[in-house]
């Protein structure tokens, strides 16, 4: 069932995905509700499960039916500190390097896909490791407690 905005047709949904750097070890996907009308579901998950020393997770966020690309990075622009808070707040753990590595919305039937791709700058790196906080399974419920309190 396709949605109309005044005389505009909907996508269907979209999503913007954030990189971010968190000493937290987890090599499960956890998935949030949230209390937001455009969003479905937020997804945190580390880029590489199986290493914990990797300080690198992803935060999803997947829009329902939106009317642009800009609206979903509107919407992820403006909730993402707060989504980022609580996560950091909640498990007493730093959250920085934060930046968008993925942004799209879903082809209206009948349409062909359109891929949008964010290159990050060339950066140097180093290696080193840190210890990393394993997530505690009451973690988790208290992160999904105040992920469906927070009113956006």
């Amino acid at each position: 069932m396709l949605e109309e905005c005044g005389n505009l047709l909907l996508y269907p949904g979209g999503h913007i995905k954030y990189s971010f750097d968190m000493h937290v070890a987890y090599d499960k996907t956890l998935s949030f509700q949230i209390i937001h009308p455009k969003v479905k579901e937020v997804i945190f998950e580390k880029q590489n499960p199986y290493d914990q020393y990797d300080p690198k997770w992803l935060m999803t966020i997947i829009i329902g039916p939106t009317r642009s690309i800009d609206e979903v990075k509107e919407i992820g622009s403006s909730i993402k500190e707060d989504l980022l808070d609580i996560l950091s707040f909640t498990l007493g753990s730093k959250v920085s390097e934060v930046a968008i590595v993925g942004l799209n919305v879903s082809p209206r039937p009948g349409e062909g896909g359109v891929l949008n791709l964010v290159m990050p700058p060339p950066q140097i790196s180093g290696q080193g490791y840190v210890g990393a906080k394993p997530l505690q399974d009451d973690e988790i419920g208290e992160i999904r407690d105040e992920m469906s309190r927070i009113t956006l």
